[in-house]
């Protein structure tokens, strides 16, 4: 057996495998089309919420698969961020990333000059530890840190009153 014809017979055991215990859970969305993943599923967590969270076998990743959330910044909560004073927003910013930096899930921000447009929040989980369980707590881990961004902007600026769309995606 090659290692290519081995591969897809792990991703096809993990891509079933992955989706029984998504479905068993309720919080199967959809089978994204993703011409990079041997497989990207698109759920919602906690169940029939509007948040909604990734789980993605990118196909030049041999040994895992990836947990993805971008939480998108709200436009109202954008601007208000920019009109605050440069050593506020810095001081906000700052303290909401030692938050973000404790958890588990890595982030990345986009943005520039202390206003952020989005969040990205990913957890690699590798095949020798993945189980339902491990599965749950990163899904879990990933909404928890979306719920820190979304809470803190709530806190300072407010619920959005931009949330039309997709309102799960907006902090």
């Amino acid at each position: 057996m090659t290692d290519a014809s081995k591969s897809k017979g792990e991703n096809k055991h993990w891509k079933q495998t992955i989706y029984d215990w998504l479905a068993e859970e309720g919080m199967f969305r959809k089978d994204v089309d993703d011409p990079k993943a041997a497989f990207h599923f698109g759920i919602n967590f906690p169940v029939n919420s509007p948040y909604h969270i990734e789980v993605v076998k990118p196909r030049d990743m041999k040994d895992g698969i990836l947990i993805v959330s971008v939480l998108r910044v709200a436009p109202s909560h954008r601007t208000a961020l920019a009109k605050l004073p440069v050593e506020k927003r810095k001081s906000l910013v700052h303290d909401l990333k030692i938050q973000l930096l404790t958890r588990r899930p890595g982030f990345s921000l986009k943005g520039n000059e202390g206003v952020w447009d989005a969040v990205q929040f990913q957890v690699r989980l590798l095949n020798d530890n993945l189980s339902k369980t491990t599965l749950l707590e990163a899904i879990d881990d990933v909404f928890r840190s979306m719920l820190i961004v979304i809470w803190t902007f709530g806190h300072n600026f407010g619920v959005p009153t931009d949330q039309q769309q997709q309102p799960g995606f907006y902090a």
